[in-house]
């Protein structure tokens, strides 16, 4: 086995510990000596909060570059702006994967980097400066929608927002090891699952939950679950919400604990207003699910012909996609949503396909 100092040195910067960054994490581990920096932003969301961050962060460059053969980071946002910069200085090359609210900007919601009239500027910057930018879906480099903003068109992606750009942004799309998610039972009973971190009518309504409810309302005989909501929020969705008799709402869950939640749905929906890539989307379809998502982002290509894809916002519309996926309630289209995900979208082919752009970025 090649040990830490015999391998290349990658430094790894990143927002969240979310469940992508960790399987991004892991994944390089096996090829590269990798050091990572936690720009803790969610927990020092003051103006002193990121500043000292920041001068953390600076330490830990200036202390790890000169022996760094590669910089990686998750997202484009402020914390990106000085392992770019100095990455420069040095002469080491970076790479900093787009996924989602770097591409994408939803207003009326006051979602993604280019709401903020300070971060925005430093994004540009960032992504003009990298080397390559690895990009986890076609969607997030150009794409139209009428969905988020019905029936107005919305384009969205790092070239709309950035249309000078020129540094290189391959697609490398996540991906997914079958082998964490077992298909579950063929026989299922009607239930209808959504997963998300809900902890604000903000996030409630980028994930579609209030569609979700519309729906459910429409189909009293079926049981809908929301799985995900904030405890300190759920009494006030339950109280103002008007939150139907079908519907179960839960707590968030560890991502290990999901398996057993999409097993016992018949059918995952994920109506979001924006939506980068879907993990949950796959997740679930290789747990056996028959997905029904919003026509936004990524989860339309999850899916292809296993599922429903809801070309606009309404519940009406919803309601009919989510019988539909219903009476696929059969052990044949499970298979067939798992092994979509399997061909399409494997750990492997993310593995293989980072690993080339990363040795390209080297030479």
């Amino acid at each position: 086995m090649i040990s830490n100092s015999d391998r290349p040195r990658l430094l790894f910067s990143y927002l969240s510990p979310t469940s992508f960054v960790k399987d991004d994490r892991a994944l390089l581990e096996k090829y590269y000596d990798v050091r990572a920096f936690h720009f803790d932003a969610e927990n020092n969301a003051s103006a002193r909060g990121l500043a000292r961050l920041w001068g953390r962060q600076l330490q830990w460059l200036l202390r790890e570059l000169p022996k760094a053969d590669l910089v990686y980071g998750w997202f484009a946002d402020h914390h990106a702006v000085l392992p770019v910069t100095l990455g420069r200085w040095f002469g080491v090359p970076t790479a900093i994967v787009l996924g989602g609210m770097d591409c994408n900007w939803l207003p009326e919601y006051d979602y993604g980097v280019w709401d903020s009239r300070w971060r925005a500027p430093l994004v540009r910057w960032a992504v003009q400066q990298a080397d390559v930018l690895p990009t986890v879906s076609q969607t997030l480099i150009e794409a139209e929608e009428r969905y988020s903003n019905w029936p107005a068109l919305r384009r969205n992606g790092i070239r709309v927002h950035v249309p000078d750009l020129q540094t290189p942004h391959p697609v490398v799309p996540l991906g997914f090891r079958a082998a964490d998610w077992s298909l579950g039972p063929a026989q299922r009973k009607d239930a209808i699952t959504t997963v998300a971190l809900i902890d604000s009518w903000r996030t409630f309504r980028i994930k579609g939950l209030d569609l979700f409810l519309a729906a459910a309302r429409r189909m009293p005989e079926v049981t809908f679950r929301i799985v995900g909501v904030a405890p300190d929020f759920a009494d006030t969705l339950r109280e103002e919400a008007t939150v139907p008799e079908n519907t179960t709402v839960l707590p968030p869950r560890p991502r290990e604990a999901l398996s057993s939640v999409y097993q016992e749905s018949a059918v995952y929906a994920q109506l979001s207003r924006v939506e980068a890539f879907g993990l949950v989307v796959g997740e679930a379809m290789l747990s056996g699910c028959i997905p029904v998502v919003s026509g936004v982002g990524q989860p339309p290509e999850l899916v292809g012909e296993t599922g429903e894809i809801v070309p606009r916002p309404d519940p009406g519309e919803i309601a009919e996609a989510l019988r539909r996926a219903l009476r696929r309630n059969e052990a044949s289209a499970r298979r067939a949503a798992r092994r979509r995900i399997e061909t399409h979208f494997s750990m492997d082919q993310r593995e293989e396909h980072l690993l080339e752009v990363l040795t390209d970025l080297r030479r």
